[in-house]
């Protein structure tokens, strides 16, 4: 339970939107990512619960970011970063075939094979609530992560 209370703070610390401008109506937010460290099975049984989540400074506010994203079974989503102005996060959406994590456990090792693993990033626009998966238009791998450019004007 230390470990995952320590994982928070670092989270709610690091993601914390520095240098913004203009702050939403509800207030600046901290976007983190909770799940659970101590289901037994393996990490992947934990991994599964990851939830991409936001709270108002305060802590008050909780709430999950496109619970939609983590419906099927296998899924999760988690935090990944703001936009330069704070309107919308970018969310990590992912999923593994349960044999291959169950394999994974067994080897100490990753195997992120296509067909056994899929990892999309999302824009998440806090004021509408608008999802769009960037990285499956011209899909060039299972494993699609993004981020924004140093100036914040491309992704």
């Amino acid at each position: 339970m230390q470990c995952l209370c320590l994982l928070v703070v670092v989270a709610l610390l690091l993601t914390i939107v520095p240098g913004r401008t203009e702050t939403p109506k509800a207030g600046p937010l901290i976007g983190y990512t909770e799940f659970r460290t101590n289901l037994p099975g393996g990490r992947h049984a934990n991994v599964r619960t990851m939830r991409a989540m936001v709270v108002n400074l305060d802590g008050s506010g909780r709430r999950e970011l496109a619970p939609e994203l983590a419906w099927e079974p296998e899924t999760w989503t988690q935090f990944a970063s703001w936009s330069p102005d704070g309107s919308k996060a970018i969310i990590g959406s992912g999923w593994q075939d349960p044999e291959n994590a169950k394999w994974e456990e067994e080897h100490k090792r990753f195997r992120m094979e296509p067909g056994k693993w899929r990892y999309d990033g999302y824009l998440y626009d806090l004021a509408s609530g608008a999802l769009t998966n960037v990285c499956a238009v011209d899909r060039v791998s299972h494993y699609n992560g993004v981020s924004f450019s140093p100036d914040g004007r491309k992704l």
